[in-house]
């Protein structure tokens, strides 16, 4: 639903396998069609409307497994 509406970015965070997922470029197909991974300790680089918003993530809690 977020693809199909045109929201640039749909971002996922998920502690239990310590890594985001950045949904990029959407298409009226209501997919997107890039996808890139970010392990937690990296930077979470989101690209808005002409500038860059960094999220340090490496303070973002983990996985004990």
């Amino acid at each position: 639903m977020y693809a199909e509406c045109a929201i640039p970015l749909y971002v996922i965070i998920d502690p239990s396998e310590n890594v985001c997922t950045v949904h990029s470029k959407p298409a009226r197909t209501g997919n997107y069609t890039e996808q890139d991974t970010i392990a937690f300790g990296e930077d979470l680089v989101l690209p808005l409307e002409g500038r860059e918003v960094v999220v340090k993530t490496d303070g973002f809690p983990r996985s004990e497994g």
